[in-house]
């Protein structure tokens, strides 16, 4: 189904039945602990983590070169339907899923929730069920996405990650066409 060169020189294999292998140069290792999960897509992250995405619909699968962890709804993924990953210039991910993209801050210690924030149409995307293995960041950090609708292009840094509630003062207030001086409204719900 897809396979991957990490930093090391290892080939990752995975089948449609289920197993993932790692090729050294030498001999092959399987992971009889993956045997169970279609896995669709895989990648390495910057510091060395091989990222998995399975067809089980379980969330996003993490080897650290010793075990794997699973990133799901529990820690902080909007959707366990996932279908793409890709690692911006700043280590964090992109995750397509069936209900739309997340931005994905792995936490810096394991079994606790994660930073993820939910993009969908209602943010511009056009189309919010990715397709599978369909991801892709360019040399000028865009990351590009195939949906169920359209192809989806993200200018990654220049995005704001930042989820405070913003703090609003109004300056003006036009109703229909009228200015409204709204310094002198009271809240009692009268004309």
């Amino acid at each position: 189904r897809c396979f991957l060169e990490d930093k090391k020189g290892n080939m990752w294999f995975s089948t449609h039945f289920g197993l993932l292998v790692k090729y050294d140069g030498k001999s092959f290792t399987n992971y009889p602990q993956m045997e169970e999960e279609t896995i669709f897509s895989v990648i390495e992250d910057s510091i060395g983590n091989i990222w998995l995405i399975s067809e089980r619909n379980r969330g996003l699968i993490k080897y650290d070169g010793k075990q794997f962890y699973l990133f799901a709804e529990k820690q902080g993924l909007t959707d366990n339907r996932l279908r793409s990953i890709v690692q911006d210039k700043k280590g964090n991910f992109w995750i397509g899923t069936k209900k739309g993209l997340n931005y994905f801050v792995p936490p810096a210690v394991q079994d606790t929730v994660s930073k993820t924030i939910q993009f969908n149409s209602t943010d511009g995307l056009l189309g919010e069920e990715f397709q599978d293995n369909a991801a892709y960041i360019d040399s000028k950090g865009n990351a590009w996405w195939n949906t169920n609708k359209s192809i989806n292009r993200l200018e990654t840094n220049n995005i704001n990650t930042d989820t405070a509630t913003p703090y609003l003062q109004l300056s003006h207030l036009n109703v229909n066409g009228r200015n409204i001086d709204f310094h002198h409204l009271n809240n009692d719900n009268s004309d």
